[in-house]
């Protein structure tokens, strides 16, 4: 199977900028795209002529802001928008679709701010997206875990809390993979 994540910074913009060309040579089974900033009927309309897959999205309530699509071949079994809570589905940042033999769960993660001002949501935030990642894996089917991760916001953060900057600005892939298999042990609740 082939995967591939990214940040669009807005569906439609992407649209008029070769988005379905680059999709269509990438020909993966399964496209992520988080910051989409549209209604799931502009996701589609943006995507049209890209034939081939099952687009689902999940918007947000304020127009042009955040939301998250998944594009797949397969279509899924069942596809489920945000994590099941209502102050944390308003901004469309989540979206799992469940196929026979795995799940997807794409999320844009929220930024605190500049300053600082969306940390205590940001704390909420993780440890709601880590208790619906934690539910989904205990399941039988593994789960992928994708999206814009907002890694430079990342140090510390209940989510992620093994994660460094390296730089300022990025971390290092295996930081990355500490703090994801960190996600599941217990100590973390």
């Amino acid at each position: 199977m082939k995967l591939i994540s990214f940040n669009v910074n807005g569906i439609r913009a992407s649209a008029t900028k070769g988005l379905r060309e680059t999709l269509h040579e990438l020909d993966a089974d399964i496209v992520c795209l988080q910051e989409t900033k549209a209604t799931p009927e502009q996701v589609k309309e943006a995507l049209e002529g890209l034939d081939g897959y099952h687009v689902h999205a999940h918007s947000a309530e304020r127009k042009g802001y955040s939301g998250t699509a998944i594009l797949c071949r397969e279509e899924p079994v069942r596809v489920d928008l945000g994590i099941g809570q209502e102050e944390h589905d308003q901004e469309g940042r989540v979206i799992t679709a469940t196929f026979a033999d795995h799940i997807v769960v794409n999320a844009y993660v929220p930024n605190s701010g500049q300053d600082l001002r969306r940390l205590d949501y940001r704390k909420q935030w993780d440890d709601a997206l880590r208790a619906h990642l934690v539910q989904l894996a205990s399941g039988d089917r593994p789960v992928l875990f994708c999206g814009d991760l907002v890694m430079r916001e990342m140090s510390g953060s209940r989510l992620f809390p093994m994660a460094a900057p390296i730089g300022g600005s990025s971390l290092i892939l295996a930081w990355v993979l500490i703090a994801l298999s960190s996600l599941l042990q217990p100590r973390l609740r």
